[in-house]
């Protein structure tokens, strides 16, 4: 399992229009533990790139409070649109620099202006308006005049006995062109969406594996998503009471889906965020390990030059809790 050494969040989204030189992007940095980070005597400079290369030479970023820093862009700089990768580095008053995030980059993503839109203008007509509109120019169906005539043929030559033969086509293809748009969604997505793509909430639990037992808690509070053959998890779930009965290793149980059945897939992910448990010393790390054909994840603690083992009941407190997101392969 392999755990970030730190960690650095968007505070208040990470998505700019292209040619926004006003707006700050709020920026926290975070230790491995998920405290905030102490920046006092620091300075703090940042870096942004493109898939194609550096976009923006390393420049000072604004230090706020709490582990808080701000960056902007300038008018100068050659943003472009799409992805925007950041990285921060920050300098000690003692020398020692530490990069952020850890794990690979922040990403900003850049929106298109409609100063870069070109005008087109579009002509746009109903069925309905189209029949008026002929209708006004011929009267009957037997009509020969010029007008008449040139009506009855289409654009790649083909030609009709008469200008209601060729409606009573249009017409047709029209409806036939409708029908497939609607059951298959605009450029045939929403036929995938409503069969391959789910939400909904789940009831988080916390269990044992020798004895489950039965806690009381104070929050279970669990969503998902569902696309295609990937299920995306959040739980929040917090004790009041801990069942002095539960033992053995402890997992999340409830989710709504189990891992697919495949021998050697063990998704796993960290849990960043817990809260009353009493750790080893050398095991300060938390994470998680779910087996095929289960609808739990199990909890495992890990540390430096140290194997992982699970997380037992004896370490769980009354008022423990946990905050946890990731996803498996259904």
């Amino acid at each position: 399992m392999y755990l970030p050494i730190n960690r650095a969040e968007f505070i208040a989204g990470n998505i700019a229009k292209a040619g926004d030189t006003k707006n700050e992007f709020v920026i926290q940095l975070l230790d491995r533990n998920g405290a905030r980070v102490d920046l006092t005597g620091a300075t703090v400079t940042w870096t942004a790139a493109s898939r194609l290369g550096r976009l923006i030479a390393p420049r000072a970023a604004t230090i706020l409070t709490d582990g808080q820093v701000s960056v902007k862009f300038q008018d100068a700089d050659p943003i472009g649109v799409g992805e925007i990768f950041i990285e921060l580095t920050v300098t000690r008053g003692d020398g020692l620099v530490e990069k952020f995030p850890a794990e690979d980059n922040l990403i900003m993503r850049v929106t298109k202006s409609q100063d870069d839109v070109t005008y087109t203008p579009v002509n746009f007509a109903t069925i309905d308006y189209l029949l008026n509109l002929i209708n006004t120019i011929v009267q009957r169906e037997t009509d020969s005049n010029a007008e008449s005539a040139q009506a009855r043929v289409r654009a790649n030559g083909t030609t009709y006995p008469t200008l209601k033969g060729r409606l009573d086509n249009d017409d047709t293809q029209f409806n036939a062109h409708t029908a497939a748009l609607f059951s298959s969604g605009v450029h045939g997505m929403g036929r995938i969406a409503s069969q391959d793509y789910e939400e909904g909430v789940w009831t988080p639990v916390i269990q044992g594996l020798t004895t489950a037992g039965s806690n009381t808690y104070s929050t279970q509070d669990g969503r998902y998503a569902k696309v295609g053959g990937r299920l995306y998890f959040d739980a929040f779930v917090s004790l009041s009471l801990k069942d002095v009965n539960m033992a053995g290793e402890v997992a999340i149980s409830g989710l709504p889906f189990v891992v697919r059945n495949t021998i050697g897939y063990r998704p796993n992910g960290v849990v960043p965020i817990f809260s009353s448990l009493t750790l080893d010393a050398t095991r300060p790390y938390l994470g998680f390990l779910a087996l095929p054909n289960e609808s739990r994840v199990r909890l495992r603690k890990s540390g430096d030059n140290v194997s992982n083992v699970g997380l037992v009941a004896t370490q769980i407190n009354n008022t423990t809790f946990f905050q946890i997101s990731g996803s498996y392969l259904i």
